[in-house]
């Protein structure tokens, strides 16, 4: 699922369950001012809730050996798109879900444009803090923003006229058309939410219930009679506030309703568990602590050609830890083992700097001995970007087990052919994606998988930072192409091995 469709998915979700409560629980109650805000606030809780990201760590990769491949096979724009076979449905319902919002949002700003017609070809009086519009087209008196729309036949004097003018002046002291204006909004933008809907229409109600309640004061009885004497005879704009709001019943039972239901207060407080709940299931997503664990500087490349190598190779390397690692004594005493994941620096001049640990660390001086030897390293041979060196980071998993050290095997992973086969595969196979040579997007992709002992590759995904355009997905589409390797081995045993393969995509002038 991308990540527009999940946003999306995430939002109704979010809307779906927190209406639900306000359906289930506070419909109908008499703490109007709550509701109204509760209803606007959900709506934004749903907009803005799935965009926050919480990481939230799983457990580390039980992967024993790694092996990282020493240079990027390069694939340039000249390797062929897939030909285009047209827009698909996603595509299609994307654009007219965008064609559906746009008239929507357009129909929206006419109707604020008419209400503005209308003003100028009416007779407006200014009597602070509102202004009264009169003309002959307007059926019954409605509200929008500072401005009460009065018609013809009803007289502000009468005892109706005061009733409703009171009415208005609520709607129009608590800005109530902001709320109006900020829903009818969401509801065209995103029209697909059904329970958008919902919160607009329960928010109108909502604020004829906070008018109905401080214009009828203690005439309550005629109050009601106002209402039910009038007639629904006219059309009104649907963003404003009008008097004569339906339903009927509704208003007029939560106008005579003096009594406040019971656990009242327990109902309003409820609501704070029941969105932290949302709040953590919805914002929080899963994380590798191996990737995120340290922030790059500005100084340190994290796409580069060429990747650092220990001088002398992995054999090198796998010498060096055995001989400079001591395994902790209280490691031994308790007969523990474990994995420790030390990701460093090596700087453009060969030297590691900022050693860390990344995801757990199994205790009892592994850690720390693990971060000793790292940092005791020798120079290596830096990484390369455009035939310089620069600065990288580089990842080492230290295995501590009571009888051995593992770091790399001794004989890693093959493709038939060596690196020279791999580079002719990858070539024949890989096609520049069209929508990154039309928006000129390049870069290296790194691929992981594991290659296992029998030789299959699996577990196929990319780390690090993504370029989009269809990079990654083409580079994953051909690593599960791949035929049987020649596995690594470890001890003259088969074993599984994670392969890392950066694959680098440049456009040609």
């Amino acid at each position: 699922m991308n990540t527009l469709s999940l946003y999306l998915v995430k939002m109704i979700a979010c809307s779906a369950v927190l209406y639900g409560y306000y359906h289930l629980a506070l419909r109908n109650n008499k703490f109007h001012q709550w509701n109204r805000y509760y209803l606007v606030l959900i709506t934004l809780f749903s907009l803005i809730i799935p965009f926050i990201k919480i990481p939230f760590y799983e457990s580390e990769s039980t992967a024993l050996f790694s092996y990282n491949a020493n240079a990027a096979f390069s694939v340039s724009s000249t390797n062929p798109a897939p030909s285009a076979t047209g827009a698909g449905y996603p595509e299609i319902f994307m654009l007219l879900g965008i064609g559906v919002s746009l008239a929507l949002i357009a129909r929206l700003l006419l109707t604020v444009l008419q209400l503005k017609q209308l003003i100028k070809r009416s007779t407006v009086i200014d009597i602070p803090p509102y202004h009264l519009v009169k003309n002959q087209q307007i059926n019954t008196p409605f509200s929008f923003f500072k401005y009460i729309f009065w018609d013809q036949q009803t007289s502000p004097e009468s005892q109706e006229g005061q009733q409703i003018l009171r009415h208005e002046l609520v709607h129009i002291e608590e800005k109530h058309s902001t709320d109006k204006l900020f829903m009818e909004f969401i509801t065209s933008l995103l029209w697909f939410n059904p329970f958008f809907h919902l919160i607009k229409r329960e928010l109108a109600l909502v604020h004829e219930f906070l008018a109905d309640k401080k214009a009828a004061g203690k005439e309550v009885a005629s109050y009601a009679q106002t209402i039910l004497q009038m007639t629904f005879n006219s059309k009104q704009f649907n963003i404003v506030n009008s008097f004569f709001h339906s339903p009927i019943k509704r208003r007029l039972l939560m106008l005579t309703k003096f009594q406040h239901s019971r656990f009242s207060y327990l109902r309003r407080v409820l609501v704070l568990p029941l969105t932290a709940t949302i709040f953590f299931i919805f914002a929080c997503e899963s994380k590798d602590k191996t990737r995120d664990a340290i922030s790059p500087a500005a100084s340190v490349q994290e796409q580069v050609d060429e990747l650092p190598v220990f001088k002398g190779g992995q054999s090198a390397l796998a010498d060096y830890l055995k001989k400079e690692i001591n395994y902790p004594q209280a490691a031994k005493d308790k007969d523990m083992k474990g994995v420790v994941n030390v990701e460093f620096v090596v700087e453009k001049d060969g030297k590691i700097s900022n050693p860390r640990i990344i995801g757990n660390d199994p205790g009892y001086g592994m850690g720390q001995e693990a971060l000793r030897a790292v940092g005791a390293m020798p120079l290596w041979n830096p990484a390369k970007l455009k035939g310089q060196p620069v600065a990288t980071k580089m990842k080492l998993p230290i295995i501590f087990a009571p009888s051995k050290i593992f770091t790399f095997v001794e004989t890693p992973p093959e493709f038939p052919g060596g690196e020279e086969g791999l580079a002719l595969f990858l070539n024949k196979n890989i096609r520049y994606p069209k929508a990154a040579q039309e928006a000129g997007t390049f870069g290296t992709v790194f691929i992981q998988f594991t290659v296992s002992k029998d030789g299959i590759v699996y577990d196929v995904k990319t780390v690090g930072k993504r370029h989009g355009n269809g990079l990654e997905e083409e580079a994953i589409r051909v690593a599960k192409l791949m035929p049987k390797w020649n596995p690594g081995r470890h001890n003259n045993e088969a074993v599984d091995v994670v392969f890392n393969l950066p694959i680098r995509f440049t456009l040609q002038e």
